[in-house]
């Protein structure tokens, strides 16, 4: 796929989600996660949300949810994470990000490409990820390998 086959990909996306058109210039992804997200998929989700957040130049702490109708008019961020309800899965959060700001398109498709090649985008941290889903609590191993806690 190319970057710019990619970004009409992910604009769909975004225009295919709850409210979309209230989005007009926006593309949605690489990554997300919902309620029922195993850790591999909240870990790249983790990971893909701070890279883009680098890549737009923002202080983490000032990531915020889109608004349901939309960016408000005063906030010119190029990025969001985008929260929707959904009948199968309880919750979505999508990365939402402009399609004219050059440094998260490019970043957004290097992380897709990124995952043809490899499901992870972190091996350690999908690894902490997986550890601390299986062990919530110290003595506990929730964990489907036998091997895992003997």
């Amino acid at each position: 796929m190319t970057p710019d086959e990619y970004l009409a990909a992910a604009i769909k996306a975004n225009r295919d989600m709850p409210n979309g058109s209230f989005r007009e210039g926006w593309a949605a992804g690489p990554v997300g996660m919902h309620r029922d997200s195993d850790a591999y998929a909240r870990s790249n989700y983790r990971v893909g949300l701070a890279e883009m957040i680098e890549a737009a130049g923002i202080d983490p702490e000032e990531i915020d949810h889109m608004p349901r109708t939309g960016p408000e008019p005063d906030n010119d961020s190029p990025l969001y994470i985008g929260a929707f309800g959904h009948w199968a899965v309880g919750w979505i959060e999508e990365i939402l990000y402009r399609a004219d700001h050059s440094g998260l398109v490019a970043a957004a498709y290097g992380i897709s490409q990124r995952l043809e090649d490899y499901p992870l985008l972190d091996e350690e941290d999908a690894t902490r990820e997986e550890w601390e889903e299986n062990h919530p609590e110290d003595g506990s191993c929730y964990s489907d390998d036998p091997d895992c806690c003997s």
